[in-house]
């Protein structure tokens, strides 16, 4: 017994000793209290969850000969075979070794016979789900109606694979991930019975990593335990089996947080240069960057953290914006490091390519919202005329009540011309928002078929020469993210946000109003930058 490694060694024997599934062990624990059994349960969930010791406990609990409240009182006959690993009525079968429908059959053939001395003969079927689809169809019926005497226990990880005519004949239970302080609590335990010295924070390092498997965690304490002469302190699982200081993953979130590019760099570098495993680094960095959008969306109270790290991770969150937070997320997010040698490049190269997106103004920012662009509440409008203050100067009295005044900015002054903005400034606009994508476009290249915008009190108005682009800018507008950044690149480089009003050009549907532009080579011209100076007497031809 002592030989045996701590998974198996310490694996629970009743309900009370199962860790993080307490919505499976209130079921089953009152099932067997009110006598009722079903002939046919499916557990699933993620390896190292408690699946298969369920499944024994439950075998065990149903034969005991003297149950009390639903537990095994652990000292009958079938209670001491169970723990001894002798049970006659519990019989496991791996589905991955014996998958086929010759196996099906013979199970068949002996379920009928009676148990030898519990009340129930217990089939645990683990990794079901590689049961072949002929072997499934030979199961439905067995499963469906099975002798009385005869309970079945199917366990698997991935649960998308079974048949669902498998799945409706059986009672299922979804387990759940161990939260790291469940993990910690039986570690603990262990390390108790075992005589492993140890620190509390190790432990929680252990558990993260783990990632809710508690086979895992007892694997890796073990491991460490041998390594170690049964010291297991926070040194010794940071440096030696490849788990990131969460220091170092909490720099690199700081770094990329205030746009520091060279030294979230430098300290990925530092971090190869240590031996750190990347995929260890990009996982907490990730997490971290997760634990930081919860936090900022008010969802922090659902965090799997202590009390210390929730504070220090507030404050860190408390000076940041929740898009900064979200943009650094995706980019880091979205590659899947390597483990050996050179894999650090995919990370570098995300940080850069963050650091690139990041036109942000300063975290503690607050802009002006921008409400939603509905486009049919705004009729064209008539574009100003650019360089021709003369005219503006010359209006009648009647066309100067209908003339917007125009906004009066003056650290952005030089960037805008009367109401209509500079080709500098818009130009600049574009170039912010070349690889801002939407549902399917990119935003520069949408605008850049605006003529001429101009700013109309506390708007902007962006008058398009093609009615498919503004309804694609418009479809693209709805997105959080690109309302986000138009609003970013209008401060940056107007001073201001506005609220963004689309229109066609000459009222119409963004091919002119013109006889001439009938013509196709004509509007192709145009679309090309071509420009009419004039027009008479031309007769187009269909």
């Amino acid at each position: 017994m002592s030989s045996q490694v701590f998974y198996r060694k310490w694996r629970p024997t009743s309900f009370d000793n199962l860790a993080g599934q307490d919505h499976v062990v209130t079921v089953l624990r009152n099932a067997i209290k009110q006598q009722r059994i079903s002939h046919a349960y499916l557990f699933c969930g993620p390896r190292g969850t408690g699946k298969t010791t369920s499944a024994r406990v439950l075998a065990k609990t149903l034969n005991c000969l003297n149950p009390v409240n639903g537990e095994a009182d652990n000292q009958c006959d079938i209670c001491l075979s169970y723990d001894a690993g002798k049970p006659l009525d519990l019989i496991e079968m791996d589905a991955a070794s014996n998958r086929g429908i010759d196996e099906i059959r013979s199970l068949r053939e002996k379920v009928h016979f009676l148990p030898s001395q519990g009340a129930y003969k217990v089939y645990i079927v683990d990794e079901a789900h590689m049961l072949t689809e002929a072997a499934e169809n030979a199961f439905l019926k067995t499963l469906e109606e099975p002798p009385k005497h005869v309970i079945f226990i199917l366990c698997t990880t991935e649960v998308h694979k079974i048949s669902p005519t498998i799945i409706s004949r059986c009672q299922r239970f979804d387990f759940r991930r161990l939260a790291t302080k469940d993990i910690v609590s039986k570690l603990e335990f262990i390390c108790k019975k075992e005589d492993i010295q140890t620190e509390h924070k190790a432990l929680e390092f252990i558990g993260r990593a783990a990632r809710g498997s508690l086979r895992d965690a007892e694997n890796l304490l073990e491991q460490i335990s041998l390594l170690f002469n049964q010291n297991v302190s926070v040194e010794n699982v940071q440096e030696n089996l490849g788990l990131v200081h969460s220091k170092i993953a909490k720099d690199l979130v700081n770094y990329l947080l205030t746009e520091n590019t060279p030294a979230a760099l430098t300290m990925v570098g530092m971090a190869v240069h240590d031996g750190a495993d990347m995929q260890s680094l990009h996982h907490e960095t990730v997490e971290l960057l997760r634990t930081l959008l919860m936090i900022k969306s008010g969802a922090k109270y659902t965090l799997d953290i202590d009390d210390d790290n929730l504070n220090s991770l507030s404050t860190i969150a408390d000076k940041t914006s929740l898009s900064l937070i979200a943009r650094c997320l995706k980019h880091i997010g979205g590659i899947k490091p390597q483990s050996h040698q050179g894999s650090s490049l995919s990370l570098e190269l995300a940080i850069v390519e963050t650091s690139m997106e990041l036109d942000a103004p300063p975290s503690h920012y607050t802009s002006k919202k921008v409400s939603p662009n509905v486009r049919k509440e705004f009729p064209a409008i008539p574009i100003p005329k650019p360089n021709l203050p003369s005219q503006i100067e010359n209006k009648t009295s009647s066309d100067e009540t209908d003339q917007t005044e125009p906004i009066e900015i003056q650290d952005v002054a030089p960037q805008i011309v009367g109401s209509t903005i500079s080709t500098e400034a818009w130009n600049n606009i574009i170039q912010s928002l070349r690889k801002q994508r939407g549902k399917r476009f990119y935003l520069g290249p949408l605008l850049k078929d605006c003529h001429q915008p101009f700013l109309d009190e506390e708007s902007m108005i962006l008058p398009f020469n093609h009615k498919s682009n503004m309804e694609r800018t418009e479809t693209e507008l709805e997105e959080y993210s690109c309302k986000t950044a138009v609003n970013e690149a209008m401060e940056k480089y107007l001073g201001h946000v506005y609220e963004i009003k689309l229109t066609l050009r000459d009222g119409g549907n963004g091919s002119g109003s013109s006889s001439l532009l009938a013509n196709p080579m004509v509007r192709a011209a145009k679309t090309l930058g071509g420009k009419i100076i004039k027009e008479e007497n031309i007769t187009v031809n269909e």
